[in-house]
């Protein structure tokens, strides 16, 4: 069998779909194929909206039913492993134009992602979300404007900033965090919750240990 000669499909039906099986992941229960996980972004041009592509999956992992692990991108035998690794080099291209990027992810070592996974009941699956995510970010360490840095303090939230607006995931006690209401907040010269967050963010950020 020429490998190079297969398709996606085949690539899925005959390798993907049966190692992720036999490492007993339960087909009906952690597993869906081929999933639209988002909307699309929506795009203003003047008084009409546009939305834009929606990010799909070839693949979602999860601990139990709702609660999402890992998404697992098919390609054929003609493309490199890193070719699906599309958000990290989405990072890497804002950066080599001058944006800074930044990470500030929970050190899934530590006692306050081990809390929160007991919160959220998925218990060490919280740490294994951070390695996750670790390992697609790994091929941006080293590059200019990127800086991936572990803290330890308590996960009250998630804080998502871009282009003078912060997206914040509060963490509920009991409740998943894609469960968990995100509220969108705009930065402005006066200050009020934004700058609150973006501060609680600094200091975060200013005890987070670097990665290299």
């Amino acid at each position: 069998m020429n490998k190079k000669q297969l398709s996606e499909a085949d690539i899925c039906a005959k390798f993907i779909t049966p190692a992720i099986l036999s490492a007993n992941w339960d087909e009906h229960m952690q597993l869906r194929r081929e999933v639209h996980f988002t909307k699309g972004q929506i795009h203003v041009r003047g008084k009409m909206t546009v939305r834009g592509k929606s990010n799909f999956a070839d693949y979602i992992l999860y601990y139990k039913p709702n609660i999402p692990l890992a998404i697992v991108e098919a390609k054929d035998n003609n493309h490199a492993v890193g070719d699906g690794m599309s958000q990290a080099l989405r990072y890497g291209e804002k950066a080599r134009h001058g944006v800074r990027v930044r990470f500030a992810l929970g050190d899934p070592d530590c006692a306050a992602v081990a809390q929160r996974g007991q919160e959220e009941g998925i218990g060490d699956a919280m740490a294994a979300k951070v390695n996750n995510a670790l390992t697609l970010y790994r091929p941006l360490l080293g590059m200019e404007h990127i800086e991936i840095r572990l803290h330890e303090a308590i996960l009250y939230n998630s804080i998502y900033r871009a282009d003078g607006q912060l997206f914040v995931n509060e963490h509920a006690y009991g409740i998943p965090a894609a469960q968990s209401p995100v509220f969108c907040y705009r930065e402005s010269e006066s200050g009020g919750i934004a700058t609150a967050y973006l501060d609680s963010f600094e200091r975060v950020w200013m005890s987070a240990k670097s990665m290299h």
